[in-house]
């Protein structure tokens, strides 16, 4: 693992895998790997191979894959809803109304 007294991220990469940093999360980006298979399998911790991600523009898969979306989240994705009227007291108690009648 590079750290302040060794090589940095982008030499113990060459070394190790013979491409530049860009060029190996190029490929991993593209092979599909998430950050946690990318730290098994360099020793590198997600915090270092995140930053280079970003530094080069990629993105890797986060690993995290959320599925359920559950009653009280649909409202959030309401195209009515904004960042003026989320809090609202008035907008609260409206949708008290309709979860109870979505409930009975």
């Amino acid at each position: 693992m590079a750290n302040q007294y060794s090589g940095s991220f982008e030499h113990k990469v060459f070394q190790r895998f013979g491409l530049t940093a860009e060029d190996f999360l190029k490929q991993c980006a593209t092979e599909g790997l998430s950050y946690a298979e990318l730290e098994k399998r360099t020793g590198f911790t997600r915090g270092t191979l995140r930053k280079w991600a970003m530094r080069f523009e990629l993105s890797l898969d986060s690993g995290v894959h959320e599925t359920k979306v559950d009653e009280f989240s649909k409202f959030f994705s309401d195209p009515s809803m904004n960042m003026y009227n989320l809090l609202s007291r008035r907008w609260i108690s409206s949708n008290k109304r309709v979860l109870r009648q979505r409930v009975s």
